[in-house]
C-alpha cells in the first residue's frame, strides 16, 4: 500500500526520468537494451564513434544514506505524511554480526535500505532521480543502480579530434558523476567502472578516461543488462548464448515429456517460464540484424528442431 502511494506521487509529478527503467511498470529491460543499441547503431552508421561509460556502484542499496534520503525526498516535495512514514520505516534499526561463535555488540544502522522490501528498490530509484542532471547533454541509461552513459562526439574535421573530444568529455562526465555520488554518499567502485569505445573504423582508437584522477579500464567487450556489448556492436555473442539457452531448456522439456504424463497447461507454463524469456532477447534485434545473422537465426530456430513447432505439436498431441 505504501509503495502504491509513493509510486503514485512520484509518477504523478514526473520525478523519475524516462531514462530509468528499473522497477517501473511498462519499462522492460529489453526496451532499455534496445534503446542503447539503436542509439549506438545510428552513430556508427554516421561513422561517428561513441564512448560508453559503465558506472559500478559499491553495494548500492546497502549504502543509501538515510539522512540524505529524507532531505532529498523533502526537497522533491513528498507529502509530510509519507515522509514521516519513511522516517519511521528507516529509523531505530539495529544489527549485530556473528563471526563463528562470537557475536558483536548491537549497533545502530544509519545506512542501507531494508532487504526484501518491495519499497526499497523504488525508493532508491526516486532518491537518485536527479542523477541524469549531471550528465549534461549526453544520454544516460539507467536500470535501478546500473548506469550507462553514452557520449557522442560532434562532427569534427578529423577523426583524431573526435577521439580527443571523447577523452576530455568522458573524464568530465566521470568527475561530475563522482561529485554527485560523493555529495549524496553513494560510493562508486572506480576499480570496476569501465569504459568502452564503439567504432566502425578498421584501426581501434586509443582513449584514456579518468575518474577522480584514476584511469579506468577500456574494454572491448562488456556484459551490461544481460547483453554482451562489443566494440563493433556485434549481435553474435548474445545470439549464440540465447540459442544455447533455448536448446538447453528445450532438452529439459523433452526429458519431462518423454515417458511422462504432462498436461498442456503444465507444458505451456514450462515453455513460457524457461524457454520464451530467451526468445525475448532475440526478437527485438531481429529486424536490425545483418543478413548473415538472420540466416543463422532461421537455421537454428526454424529448422533444427524448431522449438515453436515442438511445443505446438506437443499441445496438439495432448497429454
Amino acid at each position: 500500500m505504501l509503495l502504491d502511494r509513493i509510486r503514485s506521487w512520484a509518477e504523478g509529478n514526473k520525478l523519475v526520468p524516462r531514462e530509468q527503467s528499473g522497477f517501473r511498470t511498462n519499462c522492460l529491460l529489453p526496451t532499455r537494451v534496445l534503446s542503447i543499441f539503436q542509439e549506438v547503431q545510428n552513430n556508427l552508421a554516421a561513422n561517428v564513434p561513441t564512448l560508453a561509460i559503465y558506472v559500478d556502484y559499491e553495494k548500492a542499496f546497502d549504502l543509501v544514506w538515510h539522512s540524505g534520503l529524507l532531505v532529498k525526498l523533502s526537497r522533491l516535495g513528498m507529502p509530510t505524511s509519507l515522509l514521516k512514514i519513511i522516517h519511521s520505516w528507516l529509523g531505530n534499526r539495529t544489527a549485530h554480526i556473528y563471526y563463528g561463535q562470537t557475536k558483536s555488540e548491537v549497533f545502530k544502522v544509519q545506512v542501507g535500505l531494508p532487504q526484501g522490501s518491495s519499497l526499497s528498490p523504488y525508493i532508491f530509484v526516486v532518491y537518485h532521480s536527479d542523477l541524469v542532471d549531471c550528465l549534461g547533454a549526453h544520454s544516460g541509461h539507467l536500470f535501478a543502480d546500473d548506469l550507462c552513459v553514452l557520449i557522442r562526439a560532434p562532427i569534427q574535421k578529423s577523426f583524431k579530434s573526435l577521439v580527443n573530444y571523447l577523452e576530455v568529455e568522458g573524464s568530465k562526465v566521470c568527475d561530475r558523476i563522482a561529485d554527485y555520488s560523493n555529495r549524496w554518499k553513494q560510493p562508486i567502485n572506480v576499480g570496476k567502472t569501465v569504459a568502452q569505445l564503439f567504432y566502425s573504423q578498421i584501426r581501434k582508437p586509443t582513449v584514456d578516461i579518468y575518474m577522480l584522477g584514476q584511469k579506468i579500464a577500456i574494454v572491448d567487450s562488456f556484459k551490461y543488462l544481460g547483453f554482451t556489448w562489443t566494440s563493433k556492436l556485434s549481435l553474435k555473442p548474445t545470439v549464440n548464448r540465447s540459442l544455447q539457452n533455448i536448446q538447453r531448456a528445450l532438452g529439459k522439456l523433452k526429458w519431462l515429456r518423454s515417458g511422462r504424463i504432462l498436461s498442456k497447461s503444465v507444458l505451456r507454463s514450462c515453455f513460457f517460464a524457461y524457454v520464451f524469456p530467451h526468445f525475448a532477447w532475440i526478437f527485438p534485434f531481429f529486424p536490425s540484424s545483418p543478413q548473415h545473422t538472420k540466416k543463422h537465426l532461421r537455421g537454428n530456430i526454424f529448422r533444427c528442431p524448431a522449438p515453436i513447432s515442438f511445443v505446438l505439436t506437443s499441445f496438439d498431441r495432448g497429454p
